[in-house]
């Protein structure tokens, strides 16, 4: 018969199964080959979207199922819905200043064939969003942002003065000193292959005049496509 030892560590054995394999569970990790925007949703602990309970979320996914919006409580008492979703693709509206959009992306990388790629912006008006950029795996563990996707500087969103011809375009030392710090507002696109656009937002920073001065010289947006590898620029 077992002795009352063997009994206690039988005992405090079952209960650590239980416990891994509740809390393996609770993560719900997918395999590499068929991660779904909807189960990321569902998963994923990404900034801000934690103002939605999960089981608020699973019934959006089902009103958008049925090709339904369903605009629902979030933790603060305001209103978060998603307004877009595909396979691949969904944006949220998470509160009147935030959204939350997730991409799922195919990779070349037999180890991991399939990664999300999220993309959270804060801010209410237009010319003062800016987003934050994030990827993860199958389990939903961040992913080296650096491995995908660069993220552009101030100057790559200026024409140069070799490009314009004229003298009195900015160069780079003065775009530094003039706009130490900007905002970049991205969108994914739904459709494949994946485009990612950038928008520069600098009325947050910069005086009147020193956007009259800039604006000549500003690219409307700049836009990357998706190799299975990570992000290019498109010149």
């Amino acid at each position: 018969m077992p002795t009352i030892q063997m009994k206690r560590l039988i005992f405090i054995i079952s209960i650590i199964c239980g416990w891994a394999s509740l809390n393996a569970a609770s993560v719900n990790p997918q395999a590499p080959d068929t991660i779904t925007v909807s189960e990321a949703f569902i998963h994923i602990s990404e900034q801000g979207l934690d103002i939605i309970k999960e089981s608020v979320r699973r019934d959006m996914l089902d009103y958008m199922r049925a090709d339904s919006i369903a605009k629902l409580p979030n933790i603060y008492q305001g209103q978060s819905w998603i307004e877009e979703m595909t396979p691949d693709y969904m944006r949220i509206h998470l509160t009147d200043a935030s959204s939350l959009q997730l991409r799922v992306l195919e990779t070349r990388n037999k180890k991991l064939p399939r990664i999300v790629m999220s993309i959270y912006t804060v801010g209410a008006e237009e010319d003062c969003k800016d987003s934050t950029i994030r990827f993860y795996d199958a389990t939903y563990t961040a992913l080296p942002e650096k491995d995908y996707f660069a993220i552009p500087k101030s100057e790559d969103f200026f024409i140069t003065p070799s490009e314009s011809g004229d003298r009195n375009t900015p160069d780079k030392k003065e775009l530094e000193q003039d706009i130490p710090f900007y905002l970049i507002t991205y969108t994914a696109s739904p459709s494949s292959p994946a485009v990612l656009e950038g928008k520069l937002n600098l009325s947050e920073y910069l005086s009147e005049e020193m956007q009259k001065k800039y604006a000549p010289y500003i690219r409307p947006c700049l836009r990357w496509e998706w190799n299975g590898k990570k992000f290019n620029l498109i010149k």
